[in-house]
């Protein structure tokens, strides 16, 4: 009897745990919003499935050919800007978000890794770089810890769907970065983007450089700088019409406080 009692009791236990871990799971899956359907296939109402994890379809509509064109040159007038905070010497990036590999094209390094959650960031294989279709929040999948020396992160956490994920991915960054290794953040700041920051439909998050800069803390980073205006805010403006003044732009700070909506950080693993 004692034997049946004590089963029992551990039952109830793994039952207990089982429905914290369920709860647990269905409200990760109400903070994201990111219920996965599958395909539903009846007379007259049948439906493709929709995965709110893929990003391929919106993006392949985003920019056009021209355009990616035009982002290339910009990154082109970028680069030796951010080259310069590089830590010494440099052998391997990785790029998070790299979307068509702008950044890493321009990088120089031995290795250059390119993570995305869209598939076809794998064409990257052809240019030379290496190309891992997955979360940047589970970097652990992929790569050892201080496996890089830079890690370079441009528009990507607002599109994340809550700031855990954000702790989460700097914490990653953070990991898979050497001693002195480096955290490059280029990103929307809502306290000068406004409303036009909803302009695009998977913009989740609004974050300010401060609000960055206190995750990147918290995670044990040294902040070791901070322009809360640098770049205008996106490559689809008016302004980036002049893509080719990119070299000049960088070279006057005092167009960065009029035209400047995205913030830059460096941060470095002690």
């Amino acid at each position: 009897m004692r034997a049946l009692e004590a089963r029992v009791e551990e039952l109830t236990g793994e039952v207990a745990r089982a429905g914290s871990v369920l709860r647990d799971v269905e409200a990760l899956l109400a903070r994201t919003s990111a219920r996965p359907l599958g395909a539903i296939d009846r007379p007259n109402r049948s439906r493709p499935a929709f995965d709110p994890g893929s990003v391929k379809a919106l993006y392949s509509r985003r920019f056009s050919s021209s355009e990616l064109k035009k982002k290339d040159a910009i990154w082109t007038g970028l680069a030796p800007f951010f080259a310069k905070r590089f830590p010494e010497p440099t052998r391997a990036i990785l790029e998070i978000g790299a979307g068509e590999g702008e950044f890493l094209e321009h990088a120089k390094a031995e290795r250059r890794v390119a993570i995305d959650l869209n598939p076809s960031v794998e064409r990257l294989r052809a240019r030379g770089m290496e190309a891992v279709a997955g979360d940047a929040t589970r970097l652990f999948d992929h790569f050892d810890n201080e496996s890089f020396d830079v890690v370079f992160c441009s528009n990507v956490l607002e599109h994340l769907y809550d700031k855990d994920q954000v702790h989460l991915l700097i914490r990653e960054a953070y990991h898979v970065l050497r001693p002195g290794g480096r955290l490059l953040i280029l990103q929307p700041n809502f306290r000068y983007v406004g409303a036009s920051y909803y302009d695009f439909i998977d913009h989740r998050l609004e974050l300010t450089a401060e609000s960055v800069v206190e995750a990147l803390e918290v995670a044990d980073f040294k902040v070791k700088e901070c322009l809360p205006r640098f770049l205008p805010y996106t490559t689809k403006s008016r302004l980036s019409r002049l893509y080719w003044l990119v070299p000049l732009y960088i070279r006057l700070p005092f167009l960065w406080r009029i035209f400047g909506a995205q913030a830059f950080m460096v941060a470095e693993k002690q």
